[in-house]
């Protein structure tokens, strides 16, 4: 009967290793999954130190910067940032650590290469399980939007400053724009033909 009841507590230790072993397996393919997701994202995830050090940085993050993730482990981002931007950067990891609220600002950066690119940087302040303050920061290039807005403005002042008379309709004929020379031309300010619409 000894005996029996061994084999049976046995088979039970061995049930509940198997569940273990089972619930192991899940876990390390969890974990691997948020490394993938963590490593691959499209945006570039830093941990900053309380002495503005990098902590942590995905594959994504040291890709933008141009530099291999092992050499960002402990050193500066400051030294990416443009000259022009220091102060900026300076005040906004301050201002994180400070108030711990979600903060954002936009800077000119340099790869390790010395090319340069715009980044929108949103940073946050979290107290990690150890009781250590560190921010964590995401990262994305808004060149080609930086680039795009640039356009736009210039082609804003040519529309502005032209002695021709321009108009722009969206597809749906709602004009959405209208220098001073149209309102010379046709007689309507430029609030009164932003109500207007040429297919009516």
């Amino acid at each position: 009967e000894i005996i029996h009841e061994l084999r049976v507590h046995q088979i039970e230790l061995e049930m509940q290793n198997e569940e273990l072993r089972n619930a192991q397996l899940a876990l390390e393919e969890m974990r691997d999954k948020y490394i993938d997701l963590y490593d691959f994202s499209p945006v570039g995830y830093f941990t900053f130190t309380r002495e503005a050090l990098i902590k942590e940085v995905n594959l994504t993050g040291a890709s933008l910067l141009g530099i291999e993730r092992k050499k960002l482990i402990n050193a500066r981002f400051r030294r990416f940032v443009s000259p022009e931007g220091l102060e900026k950067w300076d005040r906004h990891l301050i201002s994180v650590f400070e108030q711990g609220e979600e903060q954002s600002c936009d800077l000119q950066l340099m790869r390790d290469d010395r090319s340069v690119f715009y980044a929108r940087i949103d940073s946050i302040r979290i107290v990690e399980k150890s009781g250590v303050p560190v921010i964590r920061t995401a990262l994305s290039d808004i060149t080609e939007y930086k680039r795009a807005e640039e356009k736009s403005r210039l082609l804003a002042t040519v529309v502005t400053d032209s002695n021709d008379a321009i108009t722009i309709q969206d597809f749906d004929g709602q004009i959405t724009a209208w220098n001073r020379s149209a309102q010379l031309m046709y007689g309507y300010t430029e609030k009164e033909a932003l109500q207007m619409n040429i297919r009516l």
